[in-house]
């Protein structure tokens, strides 16, 4: 499933559940603006009679809740009752907010980043931020489903190349997902992912961009048809030989239970040293909070990285893909959990090591992908239109990728104002 058909499974879930104390952590994120607009909707609805706390980094999710409080650094800084008269602040302690008494009011809690420490990251001792400590225990329930392992049978005879350029052809795919046979996802479908540009991915929730992700990646095969990289049918490719040419940063990353250091080195050179792993963090935005925790590198991520908030997983993530300097680089809303302050930097140290090298990026934010060489437009498993940001919008209000950007730009989703 797409991260946000897996993000609708677990918000039904918490509907039909009618709980008490719902907690909302990012919970439309991985949502296309349409998607989220309905789904934000039925959370409205769902909230009534009960306790809420929402976390978000798009303002525009929270603005109908009866209480906003502003993190940062592990402090309230500021508070905000939509009862109150409008840019009227109140008392900085959520002690004096007076929700412990009301059975159906909503908190939004909202984290300001700084260059010291991270959005709803680990405080400066180590210890777990209090919203983060409070959502942890009902973890896998605000989250969608687990994702399914690939058992994956190597050929060893496999063609095992020392470098590719990264031409990727998706050629007359057919594919389901083997626990949904039933529900087709591509019927013929074809892309060419040119060597050492960028190619974008845009287009509602599940269309299909995270499956063209997995089977570059090799996580499924099709059923029918060919991918191929360099003019070879990937199946031909020793597998774990391929996937050292391509570095994956996805909406969901992947950390395993060592220390931060040791999930930055992992899947790059045996020959890495300290002063590249530190320079790979500082590019992805990471070493600041890195830093400003007690063990530092040495900080054990936890079991999948629960001892970190969303965004630092995320960054660390990407300083793992700058670090392994892949031929192709598979950006799976790969800053979706960033702020818009740390988006920019991230962004900009993304765009720089995508230079030279293939790049595919799936993105709901259709700012992040403007300077891409090419940006495709999926809609239900096709390819409606395709072209670079200028060409799309020269075809006017009848084309979709206009339309999408027409939507974005009116829900002022990165707005920094309440108001």
């Amino acid at each position: 499933m797409s991260g946000g058909q897996k993000q609708r499974i677990a918000i039904a879930r918490a509907i039909i559940k009618k709980p008490r104390i719902l907690l909302l952590d990012e919970a439309t994120s991985a949502l296309d603006l349409e998607s989220e607009r309905v789904v934000q909707e039925a959370l409205d609805k769902a909230s009534v009679g009960c306790t809420t706390i929402v976390i978000a980094h798009r303002l525009s999710t929270i603005r109908n809740v009866d209480v906003i409080a502003v993190v940062k650094n592990g402090q309230v800084m500021e508070t905000l009752q939509r009862e109150l008269e409008e840019n009227t602040h109140a008392s900085s302690s959520i002690s004096n907010m007076n929700i412990n008494n009301t059975s159906s009011r909503r908190l939004s809690v909202v984290s300001r980043s700084s260059s010291a420490n991270s959005i709803a990251g680990l405080s400066r001792g180590g210890s777990l931020e209090w919203k983060q400590a409070s959502l942890g225990c009902l973890a896998a329930t605000l989250f969608g489903a687990v994702q399914s392992l690939v058992l994956d049978q190597e050929d060893s005879e496999g063609y095992q190349p020392e470098k590719i350029t990264g031409l990727v052809e998706i050629r007359d795919v057919y594919f389901a997902y083997p626990a949904r046979p039933d529900v087709i996802i591509f019927q013929g479908f074809s892309i060419n992912i040119e060597a050492e540009k960028s190619t974008a991915l845009v287009g509602q929730s599940g269309s299909g961009k995270s499956t063209i992700i997995g089977l570059i990646e090799r996580f499924y095969d099709p059923v029918k048809g060919m991918v191929k990289i360099v003019g070879k049918d990937i199946r031909s490719y020793h597998l774990r030989s391929l996937r050292k040419h391509i570095a994956l940063v996805s909406q969901e990353p992947t950390l395993f239970s060592g220390t931060i250091r040791q999930n930055i080195a992992y899947g790059a050179s045996d020959k890495v040293d300290e002063t590249e792993i530190t320079e790979a963090a500082k590019l992805a935005n990471a070493h600041d909070f890195i830093s400003g925790l007690k063990e530092g590198y040495e900080t054990s991520c936890g079991d999948r990285g629960v001892q970190l908030s969303g965004g630092q997983k995320q960054r660390i993530a990407i300083a793992r893909a700058i670090l392994k300097n892949p031929s192709v680089l598979l950006l799976d809303e790969a800053t979706s959990a960033l702020d818009s302050q740390s988006e920019k930097v991230v962004q900009d140290a993304l765009e720089r090591v995508m230079v030279g090298g293939t790049s595919v990026v799936v993105a709901h934010r259709l700012s992040t992908i403007q300077n891409c060489n090419m940006i495709a437009v999926l809609d239900k498993g096709k390819v409606g239109e395709k072209g670079t940001h200028s060409s799309l919008l020269a075809k006017g209000p009848n084309g979709a990728y206009y339309s999408l950007v027409s939507l974005q730009r009116r829900a002022p989703q990165n707005s920094n104002s309440f108001n």
